[in-house]
């Protein structure tokens, strides 16, 4: 048996964009976000391309009112903004 699947908003963030918009402009324009890293702290920084969000943990913190970002992941800061970039919610 299957059961009814509802979406009720689209919310992203990622190395093309801050919200579903942007991104979809970012794949219609063919424009990549892989590059250096520039947030995380590893070794391999130099060697080694990704595509990360290039915001810092602070930066993203702000976007969501969290107050003690130190005590907060960067995933989790990133899950709270894709969460609130639906189009009902926006950060």
């Amino acid at each position: 048996m299957y059961g009814r699947i509802f979406i009720t908003g689209i919310g992203i963030i990622s190395a093309i964009g801050r919200n579903a918009g942007e991104t979809l402009e970012s794949l219609r324009n063919s424009r990549s976000g892989v590059g250096p890293i520039t947030q995380l702290d590893t070794i391999h920084k130099a060697e080694l391309p990704v595509a990360e969000v290039r915001l810092s943990n602070k930066e993203l913190a702000e976007m969501t009112g969290v107050a003690e970002y130190e005590l907060t992941t960067r995933t989790t800061l990133l899950g709270l903004i894709a969460a609130g970039s639906s189009p009902a919610r926006r950060f």
